[in-house]
């Protein structure tokens, strides 16, 4: 009878350990971007692939932030981050070995809130209609194409298109909504918001000056984006991310 229990007990375990494994959360990221999917400084363009279907996935989140400089930088890349702004540098040298992880990580989403990074958690629709990012970037937005265009002059959008090239909604970016922003600020990512109160950074909290700041010299500010795949188990409510995905550095245009 012994002989028998402890053959029964040692398969019974394997079984629940080899399920515990197979039930490890995980998220597939965005696939690395190449340099040929930024466009200078003005577009990215990225695949949806629906390697999240039927995994933890809810949404994506896509994670900014906005660096001052008093250089014209027409073409941001890491091989010249620092002369954008050493700021900018070290925060894409920090998250730059995160990129390349694709180890779980519940924490990952937390990290960039620490290092000073905001969610763009609102986007605005053509008929002005404001709506919650997390429901636009979700499983809907598989097998589809994502363009983020910031122009010289004019609002910084984000275009959904199918793999036909037919664009299925267009919306205007804006700054997280966790900002404590004056009323008449409508939070679109153009340069001349800088300009809109006495101390630039009282109430932009996303904004990052730099040490020998000059704001009598001509302003140039720099959103960094990230996307990573968001999502929860459902057995212990963990929030469960995927490793972030780097898009691009952006100089925001004039009105």
């Amino acid at each position: 009878m012994i002989t028998r229990a402890k053959g029964f007990f040692i398969p019974v375990l394997l079984f629940l350990f080899s399920c515990g494994i197979e039930d490890y959360p995980y998220l597939y990221p965005i696939p690395y971007l190449s340099d040929s999917a930024r466009e200078t400084n003005q577009r990215v363009s990225f695949y949806i692939p629906d390697e999240n279907l039927g995994l933890y996935f809810t949404h994506f989140e896509i994670l900014y932030k906005i660096y001052l400089s008093n250089n014209d930088e027409l073409q941001p890349s890491k091989n010249n981050f620092v002369s954008v702004s050493q700021t900018l540098n070290n925060d894409f040298l920090r998250i730059e070995p995160y990129t390349n992880d694709t180890r779980y990580s519940s924490s990952i989403y937390s990290d960039f809130k620490n290092w000073g990074f905001y969610s763009i958690d609102s986007l605005k629709k053509a008929n002005n209609d404001i709506v919650n990012s997390r429901n636009e970037l979700d499983v809907t937005v598989f097998l589809n194409y994502i363009d983020i265009l910031f122009p010289d002059a004019g609002v910084p959008v984000m275009v959904i298109k199918n793999s036909g090239g037919t664009v299925l909604e267009t919306y205007s970016l804006l700054r997280s909504s966790l900002l404590s922003l004056p009323p008449d600020n409508d939070r679109l990512f153009l340069n001349d918001f800088l300009e809109t109160d006495g101390s630039i950074l009282s109430y932009n909290s996303d904004v990052v000056s730099f040490t020998g700041f000059n704001p009598d010299l001509d302003i140039y500010s720099y959103a960094c984006l990230y996307i990573i795949a968001c999502g929860q188990n459902p057995q212990t409510y963990v929030p469960v991310y995927s490793s972030p995905t780097f898009l691009h550095v952006f100089q925001l245009p004039q009105p």
